[in-house]
């Protein structure tokens, strides 16, 4: 899985082969077929490690305990976290350049972000019946503040190629994000 995973960040989903995976694991192509039926089931298998990994790195509970905005800075720091990583930027330079000419990644990038945004959803759910938030639909709110922190730590660096924020420039961010969504949401 290494040496594919290295071929699709080198070279996209529609730039990579079978048989440059193969000479890059030091196995026969046979072996790579046995295991992966086709590049497109090799490449599945790499995007739902990939997410699992994600998820789980992503996946704080809510905690009717903890007060409100230090749970949804948590939530941000950690979906921050992610785009920090550089393997994990390359997999999504790969899925947004390759999923508008491919209607199989397309519908499987599309799952994926569903299940993100069902755990979300149940999250803002929960915050909202502890009566933490006021949330009248769970997933408008969860976009809201996806796209928030999003326009500021995903999308300059998937398309310019920015540098995260970091230091007091990222707090300073992250906390404007946080005035901004606790004033649509927070109870008064």
């Amino acid at each position: 899985m290494a040496a594919a995973i290295e071929e699709f960040h080198e070279f996209g989903f529609a730039g990579t082969s079978m048989d440059r995976i193969a000479d890059r694991a030091n196995v026969s192509k046979r072996t790579v077929y046995n295991h992966f039926e086709s590049k497109e089931n090799l490449f599945f298998a790499f995007l739902g490690a990939f997410f699992e990994e994600e998820e789980m790195e992503c996946s704080p509970k809510f905690d009717p305990d903890r007060p409100i905005r230090e749970q949804l800075r948590e939530m941000i720091l950690l979906d921050i976290k992610n785009h920090e990583d550089p393997e994990a930027m390359a997999t999504a330079r790969i899925l947004v350049s390759d999923v508008v000419r491919n209607p199989d990644l397309a519908e499987a990038l599309y799952n994926q972000v569903r299940m993100f945004k069902e755990h979300a959803s149940t999250w803002f759910t929960a915050a909202s019946e502890a009566k933490m938030l006021n949330i009248d639909d769970p997933e408008i709110a969860a976009k809201t503040l996806m796209s928030m922190v999003h326009g500021f730590f995903f999308w300059p660096q998937m398309f310019l190629r920015e540098d995260l924020p970091t230091g007091d420039t990222r707090a300073k961010v992250v906390e404007n994000i946080l005035d901004t969504f606790l004033a649509r949401y927070e109870p008064r």
